[in-house]
């Protein structure tokens, strides 16, 4: 885990007890980032860390409020001083390999995202919407179907209204996709599971 750590601004010795309490979440195998959280980094790197760990007089100032704010905005779990430090989520413990290729497959995703991104403007998506989106997947999910051997044959399509779901919403299963497509991936590099 990648962990946030919001040292206590209000204390004389706050940035050493930030750099104690990193000393062991590291010894857990953790990454940490130490922040006083009114800088740029609690914006740009909190929300891409796996854990907030903030003490408790810290949640009282403005880097603090920030910080906070930040983590619940980007569903960053927060973690407080009194209670135990974090160990290590149950899969990182038993397959390491693909914990880390995972996050390697996401970052080259979102730098992918970034270079094709430049090469277009936003109107490809934005002319279209979810109808245009929904196609360029059909297309992507046919051509990997007929990679893999299936055969397909549609004899009629039709579009209706838009289902009001009862239990998994379309932001759900576009999540489980793209896990799904990851998954894939590691699967075929031989990381799962490792």
């Amino acid at each position: 885990m990648l962990i946030f750590i919001v040292e206590d601004t209000t204390l004389n010795k706050g940035r050493e007890h930030a750099v104690e309490i990193a000393g062991q979440l590291e010894e857990k195998g953790h990454g940490v980032i130490i922040s006083n959280g009114a800088d740029r980094s609690a914006e740009v790197i909190l929300p891409r860390c796996d854990a907030m760990y903030i003490s408790y007089h810290a949640g009282f100032t403005f880097g603090g409020q920030k910080a906070l704010e930040i983590a619940h905005l980007n569903n960053v779990p927060v973690y407080h001083e009194d209670q135990s430090l974090l160990e290590l989520h149950p899969t990182e413990v038993t397959s390491p390999l693909q914990v880390r290729e995972f996050m390697r497959v996401i970052m080259k995703m979102y730098r992918t995202h970034l270079e094709k991104n430049a090469d277009y403007s936003p109107a490809n998506i934005l002319g279209t919407g979810e109808i245009g989106l929904v196609t360029r997947t059909w297309d992507k999910m046919a051509r990997l179907m007929n990679l893999m051997g299936f055969r397909i044959t549609i004899s009629e399509s039709e579009f209706s209204a838009p289902k009001t779901p009862k239990n998994e919403s379309v932001g759900d299963n576009l999540l489980d996709l793209a896990v799904y497509t990851i998954i894939w991936v590691l699967y075929r590099m031989g990381a799962w599971g490792r």
